[in-house]
């Protein structure tokens, strides 16, 4: 399977890695007890930047996915961020909308 490999999506992972880590430590940052104003820049930009990003390397390595399992899941986990990010956007709405 890995000699058929022609090109690592390297890049694409290390992106995956980095944006679906930041969200780790902010989930950790938020149970915990200690917010701050790097939280709240790392909060923004997986709010504003971490989803462009994201949709980049899901349509880039989806135009791929034939070429190997590494750029099939690397097309999924982007699309997957993207995705859940639109759903919690709409569900903080509808609960603000709804006076929730």
């Amino acid at each position: 399977m890995a000699d058929r490999i022609t090109s690592v999506p390297a890049l694409s992972w290390l992106t995956l890695v980095i944006i679906y880590g930041g969200l780790l430590v902010l989930i950790g940052i938020a149970l915990g007890d200690e917010w701050s104003g790097q939280a709240s820049l790392l909060a923004l930009f997986q709010v504003l930047v971490a989803p462009v990003v994201m949709g980049t390397v899901a349509v880039r390595n989806y135009r791929k996915r034939a070429v190997s399992e590494l750029h099939k899941w690397a097309a999924y986990a982007g699309a997957g961020y993207f995705v859940a990010l639109l759903l919690l956007f709409i569900g903080v709405g509808l609960s603000v909308l709804s006076g929730g």
